[in-house]
């Protein structure tokens, strides 16, 4: 019997103690050099929260001083309605109360020594307090301004809000597989094979480069498609253009657009772009005889129906509008009231110029200090209420415009360079409309100065 050898294991290698040592150190110096690297990344990461932090709270301390200084500025004009609605009620009472005292009397006698007594307190007139056109305009462009910069954030940044309001923050793997959708569009046929197609309105307001290139090239036009009975149909179309950073909108024409046009509708531009309480018209100006040409922007007043109207006939929406209307004349020209007279989009020579809303009346009236480019309506019927005035000088202290809905934002020496003219009334409105989207480019095309008054 054969006896084999135990089994025993190898014996471990010799370790050289320095080499590991040197190893170890090696991997652990590593190791703090990048623990090291990363608290630098998160300290400078540290200071650009801060500093965004900063940014956010001064934003905010601004966007809060805004409308809290409307606020104020509001409340204070609400006081002082108030304060003569109350002068307004005691003087009601008042005369109320002597008109009871009149009928009472039984003989000449008595009324003889009532109306003796009676002409010792005056009558006085109502006191007045009108719509402040100028806090108008003001509170609606800080609520613009507020509902802009929402807009901004919802679309431009899709997600965001809802990540800032969110009680817990997406995990990160959330984070990098999600990716913020951009604003859907399929690009017009006319762009691929030269046929007229429809795009949305909202695709004006964030271009993709497809829908910027058709703008700029000035193939975009909005369509109106009306019944016009025996199952036939009038197309009518209105260029739309970039002009020094803005998107205009110009009046429709009788005439379908060109073809390898890109087309949207002009019902859901006024409804979706247009910004009713802030709307910016514009009135194309020429007179052929002193090759004289230019543009004058308006801004409208809110809820007013003398607004709408303005607007109707920029457009043209209603199918009249102010293209080819001739100025009217200038009144007290050369003087401290003087003012241009335009609006009678029916061609009679002052005569004309009807209202398009019914019982348009007096409408809501707005008071405005008489200042340079204040746009006034006209008070005198229905058959001239959509003609207007434009003053071009500033009016003695104290002194006001009535019935004012607009005012002049750029293009105000285009008014006075019209009212200088030896005979205004060969000028004519060559074109008008609105501008839909405002400030897209203003940065990239230098911008324009507000007109000072």
């Amino acid at each position: 019997m054969s006896l084999t050898p135990e089994w025993r294991p190898a014996p471990p290698p010799q370790l050289d103690w320095e080499e590991e040592r040197k190893r170890r150190n090696a991997k652990t110096r590593a190791l703090l050099a990048s623990y090291v690297a990363h608290d630098l990344q998160l300290e400078e990461y540290s200071k650009d929260l801060d500093w965004w932090r900063e940014k956010h709270r001064r934003a905010v301390e601004e966007l809060v001083n805004v409308n809290r200084a409307a606020v104020q500025a509001l409340s204070r004009e609400d006081d002082l309605v108030t304060e003569t609605r109350t002068r307004l009620y005691w003087e009601i009472q008042r005369l109320r109360t002597r008109l009871d005292a009149m009928e009472a009397f039984s003989d000449l006698e008595e009324k003889e020594d009532e109306l003796a007594e009676a002409e010792l307190v005056p009558l006085h007139a109502p006191p007045r307090h009108q719509r402040d056109l100028d806090l108008v305009n003001a509170s609606s462009k800080v609520r613009r301004a507020n509902k802009l910069a929402l807009e901004a954030i919802s679309r431009d940044a899709t997600g965001v809000l809802s990540t800032l309001l969110s009680p817990e923050r997406p995990s990160r793997r959330h984070r990098r597989s999600t990716n913020s959708p951009s604003l859907p569009f399929h690009p017009p046929r006319s762009l691929i094979l030269g046929h007229t197609a429809d795009i949305k309105a909202e695709q004006l307001t964030f271009m993709t480069s497809a829908v910027r290139e058709a703008v700029m090239a000035g193939r975009v036009y909005a369509v109106q498609t009306r019944s016009i009975g025996g199952g036939k149909e009038k197309v009518r179309s209105g260029r739309i253009i970039m002009d020094r950073g803005n998107l205009h909108l110009h009046c429709l024409v009788e005439k379908p657009p060109p073809p390898g046009s890109v087309t949207v509708e002009h019902r859901e531009i006024l409804h979706e772009l247009i910004d009713r309480e802030c709307t910016l018209a514009f009135l194309d100006v020429e007179d052929k005889s002193t090759a004289l040409r230019g543009r004058v922007y308006i801004r409208l007043a809110p809820d007013t129906g003398r607004a709408r109207q303005f607007t109707w006939l920029c457009t043209g929406q209603r199918g009249v509008s102010y293209t080819d209307s001739a100025i009217l004349g200038v009144l007290d020209k050369g003087g401290t009231r003087e003012r241009l007279v335009g609006g009678d989009y029916e061609g009679r020579r002052g005569a004309g110029g009807a209202s398009l809303i019914p019982w348009l009346g007096w409408g809501r009236e707005y008071r405005r200090e008489w200042e340079a480019g204040v746009v006034r309506g006209w008070w005198g019927g229905m058959h001239r209420a959509a003609q207007f005035f434009i003053t071009t000088q500033k009016g003695f202290p104290g002194e006001t415009v009535h019935f004012a809905f607009g005012q002049v934002e750029y293009g105000l020496e285009v008014v006075r360079e019209v009212a200088k003219l030896p005979n205004p009334s060969e000028a004519k409105v060559v074109d008008c409309g609105v501008v839909v989207v405002e400030e897209m480019e203003r940065a990239a095309a230098g911008g324009y100065q507000q007109d000072k008054m």
